[in-house]
């Protein structure tokens, strides 16, 4: 068995290494909880070494102190069969492609995001407009309401589908692109 040390960065422990989980082992289990707790951790630790009039960059930050995640034991040869820490090593694999994925992506969604809200504000007034027009319609003609509000609504729906598809489409792809780095 080998004993990951200590002093052993992240980049050291999974570069080049491919890891399984032995069939004994638990399932995982960690949830919201215990996630939030890492991420407070990472947090704190950050938080110790930070100094925001003289860190701007990452390679100003690189340096910072350790944070100690725990034992980590697997046995030897390929690939590594993870004795203890699976729920830290899995936690923080999902982590870092959670993170990855957001880094890849965060443009496109907020871009995404930026027009869904132009389109939900511009859907908003042609509703307002449509109801207001086919009011006056109802009023001067021998349509109902219900038809007339039927017909504004019916073409909205099909303008906010139409401008949303390629958004949902963008977003999938950024994503899957993402997902395969």
């Amino acid at each position: 068995m080998n004993k990951i040390d200590k002093t052993d960065t992240l980049t050291k422990i999974l570069s080049h290494r491919r890891f399984t989980v032995d069939v004994f082992q638990r399932e995982y289990r960690w949830g919201r909880k215990q996630i939030e707790q890492m991420i407070s951790d990472f947090q704190d630790t950050f938080e110790e070494f930070y100094d925001p009039d003289n860190h701007d960059t990452p390679l100003e930050v690189m340096n910072y102190g350790y944070y100690y995640m725990g034992c980590i034991i697997c046995t030897g040869g390929s690939p590594n069969k993870i004795i203890d820490g699976q729920q830290r090593l899995t936690s923080l694999t999902l982590l870092l492609i959670y993170l990855n994925i957001w880094e890849n992506c965060k443009e496109i969604i907020l871009a995404a995001w930026e027009a869904i809200k132009g389109i939900v504000t511009g859907a908003l007034e042609a509703i307002k407009t449509g109801i207001s027009t086919a009011w006056e319609a109802v009023k001067t003609t021998t349509s109902t309401v219900f038809e007339a509000v039927k017909t504004v609504i019916t073409t909205v729906w099909t303008a906010i589908k139409s401008a949303l598809d390629p958004i949902i489409t963008g977003i999938k792809t950024a994503v899957s692109t993402a997902w395969e780095l």
